[in-house]
């Protein structure tokens, strides 16, 4: 990992925002941290992914408004359909996962 992003919208306790515009932005701002380049960098994202409609759809148009059309050129997946959602054991658990990939 090389670059963090934080950010929060207080749309709902559970809900993504629907125009997926804050979560763009935390992935912004860990790309600026990153210093991120498009025409150098090679991106792995292990996804939220929690396989729920709203979840997954926000999650991916917030790649899209981040990356644009690198968004398509991204390695992305996600763990949660193997070991399900752990709450707070769940950063350090696709840490390791992401390390691994």
């Amino acid at each position: 990992m090389v670059g963090y992003g934080s950010t929060c919208d207080a749309y709902h306790a559970t809900a993504p925002r629907p125009d997926a515009t804050t979560q763009a932005e935390c992935i912004r701002e860990a790309l600026k941290e990153a210093k991120f380049d498009s025409s150098k960098d090679n991106v792995y994202i292990n996804a939220h992914g929690t396989g729920t409609q709203l979840n997954d759809l926000a999650e991916t148009m917030a790649y899209k408004l981040a990356f644009g059309d690198f968004a398509y050129k991204c390695h992305i997946s996600s763990t949660k359909s193997m070991h399900g959602h752990m709450f707070g054991a769940t950063g350090a658990a696709e840490a390791i996962a992401s390390v691994l990939a």
